[in-house]
């Protein structure tokens, strides 16, 4: 089999040669002030939202209804990591995937409470791309020999690209960037096990701005590229377990797993219309869950 005709093998298959490489690497004493990982990641999340019919939230309370399921994406991530004193660290992380598979709908209801569909899509959402910034700066307030615990601060900006695609509609090109962004609080824990071994937990909770923007392609009263788009305010909950292999002083292997979910409250939806009309409604909000495995080494330097 040719990885290289198959996207989701190749995203995976090229952090894994760089992971094999760095075990080439010589075993050297560092100071342990800095440090860089990477690897191959993927994701799997469901995402929706909607809107009503009037800025009231009525006529219907649910007009419009968008569900993304199972879109799966692959990509890299990398992270470093510095610490100018023992206890606080300061990082960066950064994550690229790119969306290989997924399926949703799209729904149009008559009255409340999604009674009586006027109109019901599906599509599938087998293109677009995940982009996760975050810089972050954690203090270890208590370390003892095989464990210690820790607190922080971060800033965090996810982006998602979702594509919809049909092969009854050749010519569906519609896509939704969706943007969450704020600051946040974490707390981290880490357990040594024995001297090769240890595992980590961490939770955070962050406070989020919204942002969606659309291109209904299809739809001739809507402007484009930019046919409307949403505004409002949430928060979310992250956490992360992993597990740890530490080869020698200088290289480790990571293992670990994600889950995320992010809680979008009411706001604004601004349709920007082709007569140079805008139209405002009600954003019912949005729900977005996700889970992923993560791959990596870890290099101190």
């Amino acid at each position: 089999m040719n990885i290289f005709k198959h996207p989701l093998l190749l995203r995976l298959a090229l952090p894994l040669v760089l992971i094999s490489l760095c075990c080439q690497l010589p075993v050297h004493a560092q100071s342990g002030k800095f440090s860089l990982s990477g690897g191959g990641i993927v994701n799997i999340n469901n995402f929706n939202w909607s809107i009503a019919g009037n800025i009231q939230g009525q006529a219907p309370n649910i007009l419009s209804e968008l569900r993304f399921r199972q879109i799966t994406s692959a990509g890299a991530w990398v992270c470093g990591y510095y610490a100018p004193v023992k206890q606080l660290h300061l990082g960066l992380y950064y994550q690229r995937n790119g969306v290989t598979d997924g399926k949703g709908t799209d729904t149009d209801y008559k009255d409340d409470n999604r009674a009586n569909p006027t109109f019901q899509q599906p599509f599938s959402s087998n293109k677009g791309y995940l982009d996760i910034f975050m810089a972050d700066a954690r203090f270890i307030f208590l370390q003892r020999a095989n464990f210690n615990l820790g607190a922080g601060v971060f800033y965090k900006n996810t982006r998602q690209h979702f594509v919809l695609l049909s092969p009854e509609l050749t010519d569906l090109q519609s896509s939704y960037a969706a943007r969450w962004r704020g600051p946040g609080l974490s707390a981290t824990g880490n357990y040594m096990i024995n001297r090769n071994i240890s595992v980590g937990a961490s939770a955070a909770y962050s406070i989020l701005s919204y942002s969606g923007e659309a291109n209904w392609n299809l739809i001739d009263i809507f402007m484009h590229p930019l046919s409307f788009a949403h505004t409002a305010k949430g928060h979310g909950m992250d956490y992360d377990l992993k597990l740890m292999y530490t080869a020698n002083t200088t290289l480790s292997f990571l293992l670990a797993g994600m889950l995320e979910n992010m809680h979008i409250s009411k706001g604004t939806d601004v349709a920007y219309l082709k007569n140079g009309m805008q139209s405002s409604t009600q954003f019912n909000g949005s729900g977005n869950t996700s889970y992923g495995i993560r791959l990596g080494a870890v290099i101190q330097l």
